[in-house]
């Protein structure tokens, strides 16, 4: 099986990304700036990419209750069998990153940072590593750790609009403004037509007093949502296929 071939680690993968706010961060704009943006799925496709290898953590019995338990959403059964999956392969990438996801899950945030440091001291490239342990790491407040690990998804995938989204409200919170206002340039780049992604940028040119920058975004704010709504109108009013 390949190594993305479990669909337990897709899935768990795609609803961490999309729920920050379960792993990390005190602010809510984080939560719903990626909300609103696509699912980071480059993300996972660079490390699908990267990682296309033979694991053999994933066709051990142990992944597919892994999969059965977080299903039923029993994350504590889902950490136990997690960690006696990486005790097993202490080499895979896979079961060290179950551990620390299961264990983000039940607030382990500890115990999660060290899973997901093994995982990337095994692949260093490991972009979903680094962001995962980003979250966990802002989560017991480390936030100088937290952002050397956003910065290095930036690096890693710079194709990816959820690292730059991240990165640039992490940035502002620490007073980086100007670092901000850069990520927030390449975030609209990389999502022209998301409202969020404008008014994120507008946010960060007017907290550097880029006023004129911050008005111009928050019009391309006001038009992607203008042609959003009309796109969504249009689509409501088609005639469906006959299938």
């Amino acid at each position: 099986m390949k190594f993305f071939g479990g669909s337990v680690f897709v899935v768990t993968v795609l609803c961490l990304l999309v729920r920050p706010n379960a792993h990390g961060t005190t602010d809510p704009e984080i939560d719903r700036l990626l909300k609103k943006l696509p699912p980071p799925e480059k993300l996972v496709h660079a490390d699908k990419r990267l990682l296309r290898v033979n694991d053999p953590a994933l066709r051990d019995p142990l992944a597919q209750q892994i999969e059965a338990a977080s299903k039923a959403r029993q994350w504590k059964r889902a950490l136990e069998l997690a960690r006696q999956l990486a005790a097993r392969y202490p080499s895979s990438v896979t079961a060290n990153f179950y551990a620390g996801y299961f264990a983000s899950e039940e607030k382990r945030y500890a115990e999660a940072s060290t899973a997901f440091r093994r995982a990337l001291a095994i692949q260093p490239r490991f972009v979903l590593g680094h962001y995962c342990l980003g979250f966990v790491e802002w989560r017991q407040r480390h936030f100088d750790i937290a952002l050397r690990h956003f910065r290095e998804v930036t690096k890693l995938e710079p194709q990816a609009a959820a690292g730059w989204a991240i990165l640039s409200l992490c940035t502002e919170m620490l007073g980086a403004r100007e670092e901000s206002v850069i990520a927030a340039r390449h975030l609209v780049a990389l999502a022209p037509r998301q409202t969020a992604a404008w008014v994120r940028l507008a946010i960060a040119e007017k907290n550097v007093g880029n006023y004129n920058a911050a008005a111009q975004a928050m019009n391309r704010a006001v038009a992607a949502q203008q042609a959003a709504k009309s796109s969504s109108k249009q689509k409501s009013l088609s005639p469906k296929k006959k299938p």
